[in-house]
C-alpha cells in the first residue's frame, strides 16, 4: 500500500523512504490500546502484532533491501535492519502477556481489579499522548506541505480500511473486524526510524524522519474521535461507563466459583472416605472403600 502511495503521490526520495519503511514496520503497541477500549478482541490483538513482529524480522529486510534501494533509485545505501530493537518488542509483547495469563490463571480477583483500572488508565495514556506528546512535536508541523500531510493520512487508514473490508469479506464478528482494522493501520514507527537515522547520510536521515512523524501524528485522529464518541454514546444513550465490563467479571466470578465448588467436593469426598473407614489405618477394608 505504502508503494502504491508514493507512486501516486510525488515525494522526494528520502521522504518517500521514510514513508515506505512505515509501511514495512509491523504493528505497533497502540493497537492493542485502543483495542481496549473500542470494544475488540484483545487476544487476537496481542496475537497479530505479535506475529507482525516475528515477520518484520524477515520481511522487513526483505522489502527495504528490495524495493527501498528502487525508491532510492541511484543512491548507494546500505540499509541497516534493527534486529535488536525489534527482538526488544517482541519481548515487550510476550512478557506482559504471560504475567497477565498467569495473573488471570492464579489470581483470578486480582485480575478482575486490574480489568477495572486498566481501561482508564489507557485512556488516559491516549489522552496525554495525543496532546503533551502533539505539543512537544509541534516543530515538525513545519515541514510538512498538503503533499506529505496527504500521504500521511492516506497510509494508516488504507490500512483501517482495507483491514476491516477483509475481515467482513470473511465474515468474521464484529470485535475482530475492529481489531483486524486497527493492527492494519497503525505501524511501529520506532523500527523504520531507527532504519533511516542508522542508515542515511546527513541531512536525508532528518528530512526521512517526516514520513514516520506524519504518518504517527495523524493516524491516531480518527481513533481519538471514535473513542470519545464511544464514551459519549455509553454515557448519554446506555446510561453507563464504558468502562463497566459485566460480562467479563461474570466470567471471572463464575471461573472463581467453579473452582471453589470443585476444592469444597474434593473436600467432602475425603471426609467420607475418612468417616467409612473409620480411626485405623490399616483397616481391612480401607483399600475396597476408598
Amino acid at each position: 500500500v505504502s508503494f502504491a502511495i508514493l507512486h501516486i503521490i510525488d515525494l522526494p526520495a528520502s521522504t518517500a523512504l521514510g514513508y515506505f519503511g512505515m509501511g514495512c514496520a509491523p504493528g505497533g503497541g497502540a493497537s492493542n490500546f485502543y483495542c481496549l477500549l473500542l470494544g475488540g478482541d484483545i487476544s487476537l490483538s496481542i496475537t497479530m502484532t505479535l506475529i507482525s513482529t516475528l515477520a518484520a524480522l524477515g520481511v522487513t529486510s526483505l522489502y527495504m533491501l528490495t524495493l527501498g534501494q528502487y525508491i532510492l533509485r541511484s543512491r548507494n545505501v546500505d540499509i541497516q535492519i534493527p534486529y535488536l530493537n525489534i527482538v526488544l518488542s517482541l519481548l515487550l509483547i510476550l512478557i506482559p502477556t504471560g504475567l497477565g495469563y498467569i495473573i488471570k490463571l492464579k489470581l483470578p480477583r486480582v485480575a478482575k481489579v486490574f480489568r477495572k483500572i486498566l481501561k482508564p488508565a489507557v485512556l488516559v495514556f491516549i489522552v496525554f499522548m495525543f496532546t503533551v506528546g502533539v505539543y512537544a512535536n509541534l516543530f515538525i508541523w513545519q515541514l510538512f506541505n498538503p503533499a506529505i500531510i496527504a500521504a500521511g493520512c492516506t497510509l494508516p487508514y488504507a490500512g483501517f480500511i482495507l483491514g476491516g473490508i477483509l475481515a467482513a469479506i470473511f465474515r468474521q464478528p464484529w470485535p475482530y473486524v475492529k481489531t483486524v482494522s486497527l493492527e492494519t493501520g497503525i505501524q511501529n514507527p520506532g523500527v523504520p526510524i531507527l532504519i533511516l537515522q542508522t542508515s542515511l547520510p546527513q541531512p536525508d536521515s532528518d528530512l526521512s524522519l517526516v514520513g514516520p512523524f506524519a504518518a504517527a501524528t495523524f493516524t491516531p485522529m480518527p481513533l481519538f474521535m471514535w473513542v470519545a464518541g464511544r464514551f459519549i454514546y455509553y454515557r448519554c444513550y446506555l446510561k453507563r461507563s464504558m468502562f463497566a465490563q459485566p460480562e467479563i467479571d461474570a466470567e471471572i466470578d463464575m471461573d472463581a466459583a467453579a473452582a471453589s465448588e470443585a476444592a469444597a467436593k474434593v473436600i467432602d469426598e475425603d471426609k467420607e472416605v475418612e468417616e467409612e473407614s473409620g480411626p485405623f489405618i490399616d483397616g481391612p477394608d480401607r483399600k475396597e472403600k476408598i
